[in-house]
């Protein structure tokens, strides 16, 4: 809708587009999953929970590390392309390492029955319920500053709580609206 804007640009992960690829790269994952992480699981796991952990602590270093502490240009330079390429996009290295690992991970586990079949009842709404959720005017016109009009005003325990109930409900209010 809007003219100015690339709709079909990747937007540092921020688009349908890279959500699309992700969601596509999850089902192929689940689809043709390896068979030696199935057998191999007392291996694969630590492998699979080694590579999460340690692109998030890559993240998490590189998040904190400051630029103007360097002295030499050619390291800030450097320091200023990782940050760009594994902080600033959600399409990057480390995050698409934990999330293929993460997909893995949860993969592998074995839930009851019942669990289950909520998971692949909710599952495949996902997908429709963050296009619904991203489109410029459901997100402008009904849910705008939805979780910051009381966040200066409450203690910090109480707007995370307050923001993940609101999530839970407009994702199943979404949810509903999708079934419907």
């Amino acid at each position: 809708m809007n003219p100015k804007a690339n709709s079909f640009g990747l937007n540092n992960g921020y688009s349908v587009i890279w959500f699309s690829i992700s969601y596509i790269t999850g089902a192929y994952i689940g689809k043709y999953k390896n068979n030696f992480i199935e057998k191999k699981k007392l291996i694969a796991f630590p492998i699979l929970l080694a590579i999460y952990v340690l692109s998030s602590l890559i993240r998490y270093k590189l998040m904190y590390y400051e630029v103007d502490s360097l002295k030499n240009k050619l390291m800030k330079k450097i320091l200023i392309i990782f940050k760009q390429l594994f902080i600033l996009k959600i399409n990057s290295i480390p995050m698409i390492l934990q999330s293929i690992s993460l997909i893995l991970i949860v993969m592998n586990i074995n839930y009851n029955k019942y669990i289950g079949a909520i998971i692949c009842f909710f599952g495949p709404l996902t997908f429709g319920i963050y296009l619904i959720y991203e489109h410029e005017l459901i997100r402008a016109r009904f849910i705008g500053n939805l979780f910051s009009k009381e966040s200066n005003q409450l203690k910090k325990i109480l707007v995370i709580r307050l923001v993940f109930l609101r999530s839970i409900y407009i994702f199943f209010l979404y949810a509903v609206l999708l079934i419907i």
